[in-house]
């Protein structure tokens, strides 16, 4: 099929059956990295690539700056190669462009690959909800553990590529089970929901909130350097002490003792380093007295 622009068929050829004139919309859904699940709506020129002005910006590896273009035509949607060093492939085919069918699997490099797919409104809200079901936590709906894990490997392979730094700050409630035993689980909940929002409001938009377990949670900072890691973790700190948790009339007491550690560092090679670093950073924090900020220094 071919093309003269974005939104006429020439040489008799006709638009899919399905399309947007029916009522469906076009996305793309991410069928594998960290944000698994997820739905993209196509506008009318979507461009692909590493480019922080493409519409879509992955900063993958095999991922060239400008990788594909998808644009609408007359309810359809043509998806073109630019140019890419590693191509573009539909259902294992590779193409320079090609009209997508609903179902459709394109792959523009050994992990990132999308599914074409046609959906109504109603169809679209149900997905989305799905996929923040999967990937919040149900209690203070910020990112979950699983989450966490999948964005730290995208977020070190960015890191290790460019040679930026990432800093990661682990938090965990001071005493926490003295507040579920004085008064209460649904108290603890409550603490918990505040506690994360207050973190919430402190950190940047970009940062990666998430709850990792029980009364602990992470920050994960792209092109944070350690220094003001331990700024924002010690103004989360004060923020947390001077804000009022109240439960029933009665003002509940909270504190966090924060670990952080960050690259680059000379003892940190790799993401489970990082982890295990601001774990001992937490635990420093935790037995010199709980309510302060360590650092993570090589021992």
């Amino acid at each position: 099929m071919e093309f003269d622009d974005a939104t006429k068929i020439i040489k008799g050829e006709t638009a899919p059956v399905m399309g947007e004139r029916d009522g469906n919309r076009a996305f793309l859904v991410v069928l594998s990295g960290p944000d698994t699940g997820a739905t993209i709506e196509l506008e009318d020129l979507t461009v692909i690539g590493r480019s922080s002005d493409a519409t879509l910006s992955l900063d993958q590896e095999g991922i060239s700056r400008i990788h594909c273009k998808l644009l609408k035509f007359n309810g359809g949607v043509e998806l073109r190669d630019a140019g890419s060093t590693n191509g573009t492939f539909v259902n294992g085919e590779r193409v320079e462009k090609c009209c997508l069918q609903d179902g459709d699997k394109i792959q523009l490099a050994p992990q990132v690959h999308f599914k074409f797919t046609l959906h109504d409104e109603l169809e679209h809200n149900f997905r989305e909800q799905m996929y923040d079901a999967a990937l919040r936590d149900g209690l203070t709906r910020v990112f979950n553990k699983r989450y966490f894990s999948e964005r730290l490997e995208t977020e070190w392979a960015y890191s290790d590529r460019h040679r930026m730094p990432l800093s990661l700050v682990m938090m965990d409630l001071d005493h926490f089970k003295r507040v579920n035993d004085q008064f209460g689980h649904p108290a603890g909940d409550y603490v918990l929901r505040g506690f994360a929002d207050v973190v919430a409001e402190t950190i940047r938009t970009e940062d990666v909130l998430c709850r990792y377990g029980g009364e602990e949670f992470v920050v994960l900072c792209r092109e944070f350097p350690l220094p003001a890691a331990q700024i924002m973790a010690d103004r989360i700190r004060r923020t947390v002490i001077r804000h009022e948790f109240i439960w029933e009339s009665m003002r509940i007491p909270v504190a966090v003792s924060v670990g952080v550690a960050g690259v680059p560092h000379p003892s940190i090679a790799n993401q489970e380093a990082l982890m295990a670093a601001a774990d001992e950073a937490l635990y420093d924090a935790k037995h010199g007295g709980r309510n302060r900020v360590c650092v993570y220094a090589a021992k």
